[in-house]
């Protein structure tokens, strides 16, 4: 497969490339005081470092287009105009997404993944793990600890830093870790969410196949075949009695959907509805549990136009034979439409990357000089 052509970034330690780091850093850290507290004005901070990542990209980067500057520019007057109904919450968002969007580019151009994906996944899965199998944590103690966010998003967040580790790893041509992969979608059994669940599970066989040679995937298909036969009535057993699988597959969220897409006339097609409008999102706390039902809320039809860059990147990866990037992008939109977890959240930065891999820009030359 003919790669796109790679930035002139040095691979160099630069001063430019430190303070990157350390706003990666300062990023990190903000982000899990989120997930622990859930403090505003900590995710206020998020959003604000978030987008100082896109100014600056749009101060050191020779491509920034048209094109780019009207997408942001209606990002920004479509979350004005829903400040009202939003509560604020429409503005916090559009720093989010285009600052997202911005920070994953600079995280693989100044080659800072395993600083912003590879080393919190890795602590974040042992903090986990040293909660479910120590303290012997479930699903009520870990939406207490995480009072900030509930026990979905908390694995939500697993699969956007696996994710973004995954991506790097495509970038760099590099064989992701099969253990950091199974280890991610275990930790999803007490934490308990459905879509989760199947979501890390479709991420650990894209990664067998795509990724492992032709031996290691047979033998890894033919031991789970195995494994399957002898403790599927074992694990079925236990998914259906310890997690949400109990509850069968039918969801408040299909409810929600449509309830939402009820309350659409032409005028707020275009313009975004009203969440407060539909009952079953009221009852659960005003959270759709939708990103998309989100994102038309806070920007209206640029949800439409964000679709249709979506699927033009679909088409880009299948005529690349990007496949690997593709299903993984899939994952993440199948995530999405069970939880606001992007399009205008705080941890976009690594679910969107796969969104950015055609775009390869250059940079000023002045900011790569050696320390």
């Amino acid at each position: 497969m003919d790669r796109p052509e790679v930035s002139n970034v040095s691979s160099h330690t630069t001063l430019v490339r430190q303070i990157l780091m350390v706003g990666v850093l300062v990023y990190t850290l903000l982000l899990f005081l989120a997930l622990f507290s859930g403090f505003f004005y900590i995710r206020l901070i998020l959003a604000a470092l978030s987008f100082s990542f896109f100014l600056f990209f749009a101060c050191f980067s020779n491509d920034l287009k048209l094109p780019h500057i009207i997408y942001v520019l209606f990002i920004f007057l479509m979350g004005l105009a829903a400040l009202d109904r939003s509560g604020g919450s429409s503005l916090i968002a559009a720093l989010f997404l285009t600052g997202g969007l911005a920070m994953a580019v600079v995280i693989r151009d100044f080659n800072l993944g395993d600083v912003a994906y590879k080393f919190p996944l890795l602590g974040y899965l042992l903090y986990l793990y040293f909660c479910w199998l120590a303290l012997g944590f479930g699903p009520g103690e870990f939406n207490q600890i995480f009072s900030g966010y509930s026990r979905n998003i908390v694995g939500a967040v697993v699969l956007a830093l696996l994710g973004g580790y995954l991506w790097i790893c495509y970038e760099k041509d590099v064989r992701p870790s099969i253990l950091i992969v199974i280890s991610s979608a275990l930790i999803t059994i007490p934490l308990y969410g459905r879509s989760n669940i199947v979501a890390l599970m479709l991420v650990v066989f894209c990664v067998l196949f795509f990724c492992w040679k032709f031996k290691f995937s047979l033998f890894y298909f033919c031991a789970s075949v195995m494994a399957a036969i002898v403790l599927g009535p074992v694990v079925a057993d236990y998914l259906s009695s310890e997690t949400n699988f109990s509850s069968g597959i039918e969801s408040p969220r299909y409810e929600m959907l449509l309830g939402y897409l009820g309350e659409l006339n032409l005028f707020s097609l275009l313009l975004g509805g009203d969440e407060k409008l539909v009952l079953a999102i009221q009852e659960y706390g005003g959270n759709p549990h939708n990103a998309f039902i989100r994102f038309h809320s806070n920007f209206g039809f640029m949800l439409f136009v964000s679709l249709v860059v979506i699927f033009l990147i679909f088409i880009r990866l299948l005529a690349s034979s990007s496949g690997f990037l593709l299903v993984l992008l899939c994952v993440m939109l199948f995530r999405g439409f069970f939880d606001v977890i992007f399009f205008g959240n705080l941890i976009d930065y690594a679910l969107l990357g796969p969104m950015a891999y055609f775009y390869r820009p250059q940079y000023k030359s002045l900011i790569f000089s050696e320390t």
